[in-house]
């Protein structure tokens, strides 16, 4: 299965970024736009992996290159752009299906970047 690490986006992110996509869609008519349901920050592709490695790649992969501090570092670097603001509380673990009609996103696991008191 294909399987990448993203960072979903909130409701209202996604909004302004449907009307940027919307905005410039007449002036790209041959690009390609994903559905704003599918919208996301992908941080890692990992292309074909077996059924069998998705909880090892889950469990050490994903919890061994993103923290908190990570987090922090990406929201930071990424502040000054005209968007609403927002904040990374997890990473996803997706399974990507292509299918005519588009790539289809499942979540597999999330690995929360709060630290618990």
């Amino acid at each position: 299965m294909r399987l990448f690490v993203a960072i979903e986006i909130s409701d209202v992110l996604r909004n302004s970024v449907e009307l940027r996509i919307e905005s410039t869609r007449a002036r790209l008519p041959a690009a390609s736009w994903l559905r704003p349901d599918a919208l996301h920050l992908t941080l890692a592709f990992l292309g074909e992996q077996s059924d069998e490695s998705v909880e090892t790649i889950a469990i050490c992969r994903i919890r061994s290159r993103w923290r908190q501090e990570d987090a922090e570092a990406f929201t930071q670097t990424f502040s000054d752009i005209d968007t609403p603001p927002f904040e990374v509380h997890e990473v996803v673990l997706f399974r990507s299906e292509l299918r005519q009609e588009g790539a289809v996103h499942t979540p597999l696991h999330r690995v929360s970047l709060v630290r618990r008191a």
